[in-house]
């Protein structure tokens, strides 16, 4: 009952301002008018705000003084209250459309994500997109949830599970990479112990170049010419 009796309300309804110089004995709003007089407040001036022929909203003033609003305080108003108006206006298709961007963003996120869920059912079960959508329904239903929600969660587990896959080969070559570098010192090693090993003695190896080499016929004929005694 308070909600409708207030000089914003009938100034809306009636499209045109509205003024009281008495709030606690107008019959207009006894509820309002007398709980306000009660707080010290009398007089109120409500003007409509008006775009085209929709009355979006209206301008309340009060004053604790009675009688405080007259002619030359309505037509101030009524001229603060034109520019005014198309602010509001403006403001409300500012946020309208800022709104139904939301709805349309939420909207293309939702739908990716359950594309998304849908191709990784789909990889999983090799069936349709009918089937995997049929799939990701069932999920939704048999625990409550929304679809989108079962998708995200979907998807999530998904990523996780790459994630510990992509970390698992990533380990694995290094591990593969280390066992390489180590059996390539190793044979480094090898060879440079067995390398001194072939010419240990090098002296030995320097008088055999320098020995001179006889002839198997020169060798014959001298052991020919020796005779016992």
């Amino acid at each position: 009952v308070e909600l409708i009796e207030r000089p914003c309300i009938s100034c809306i309804e009636a499209r045109r301002h509205i003024v009281s110089g008495s709030l606690g004995s107008d019959d207009r709003w006894p509820h309002f008018g007398g709980r306000v007089a009660r707080l010290g407040v009398h007089s109120a001036l409500a003007l409509p705000l008006i775009v085209g022929d929709e009355v979006i909203g209206s301008i309340n003033a009060y004053a604790k003084r009675r009688d405080a609003f007259g002619e030359h305080a309505v037509q101030m108003g009524a001229q603060f209250a034109v520019p005014a108006a198309v602010a509001v206006y403006n403001a409300q298709l500012l946020t309208a459309a800022h709104e139904r961007t939301m709805r349309l963003q939420r909207a293309l996120d939702t739908r990716s994500v359950i594309d998304q869920a849908i191709g990784i059912i789909r990889s999983r079960s090799g069936g349709s997109m009918e089937e995997a959508f049929d799939r990701l329904t069932q999920l939704s239903q048999s625990q409550n949830v929304k679809l989108h929600t079962v998708a995200e969660r979907l998807v999530e587990e998904a990523a996780r599970r790459a994630r510990a896959a992509w970390r698992a080969r990533s380990a694995q070559a290094s591990s593969i990479a280390a066992n390489v570098r180590h059996s390539r010192g190793r044979r480094a090693v090898t060879t440079a112990t067995d390398a001194p090993a072939r010419s240990s003695d090098p002296a030995s190896s320097a008088a055999a170049s320098r020995s001179p080499t006889v002839p198997p016929s020169e060798t014959s004929r001298t052991t020919a010419g020796i005779r016992p005694g």
